[in-house]
């Protein structure tokens, strides 16, 4: 189902996405015309981990609501679980060390963004030019950082930078973020 909206539940209007892939441990299955996808020979009672294939998905910046959902698989019986696609986004920006002589770039260094409301944690690494760049980032408040355990040794610290991916069909783009090092 694609979530316009990004309030993570099937609302009247909102579109099936057909053709999408799921999986489910080693099995999988794609998305019908009506949205729906059966993955048989499940084994009832262990639990099985459910994803979506991001690759199947029409556009890059559209992502699953969850990572995964754990589910349990009863003998004889059907389960149903609708899985929201959001309209995610783009995030732009440069790492900087910030000396006396003026800001200099600071590439191949793994950049923490982490949604504030939720604490999920997405892992970006600077260009060799310091540029940040981020696609398919879900809608919602995030601290974007350099995690102190890769800075041992150097005497910088992160200054964190935070911003707001709002939601939008279109997928929505923050640039212009500048997080520095000192």
């Amino acid at each position: 189902v694609f979530d316009a909206n990004g309030n993570g539940r099937y609302d009247a209007g909102e579109e099936v996405i057909p053709g999408v892939r799921v999986r489910a441990g080693y099995s999988s299955a794609e998305a019908d015309s009506s949205g729906e996808y059966r993955i048989w020979n499940l084994a009832p009672f262990e639990p099985v981990l459910l994803t979506v294939d991001t690759l199947t998905l029409p556009s890059p910046l559209w992502v699953p609501g969850f990572a995964a959902a754990r589910v349990e698989p009863g003998p004889n019986q059907f389960r149903t679980l609708d899985i929201p696609i959001v309209p995610g986004g783009v995030v732009e920006g440069r790492l900087v060390r910030v000396p006396p002589s003026g800001p200099e770039p600071v590439g191949g260094v793994e950049v923490t963004l982490r949604d504030l409301a939720t604490g999920h944690r997405r892992t970006l690494v600077t260009f060799s030019d310091g540029e940040i760049y981020g696609i398919g980032i879900r809608p919602g408040h995030y601290e974007m950082t350099v995690e102190t355990r890769h800075l041992q040794g150097s005497g910088l610290r992160s200054v964190p930078v935070q911003f707001t991916l709002p939601p939008s069909i279109q997928g929505a783009t923050v640039e212009g973020l500048e997080l520095r090092l000192v």
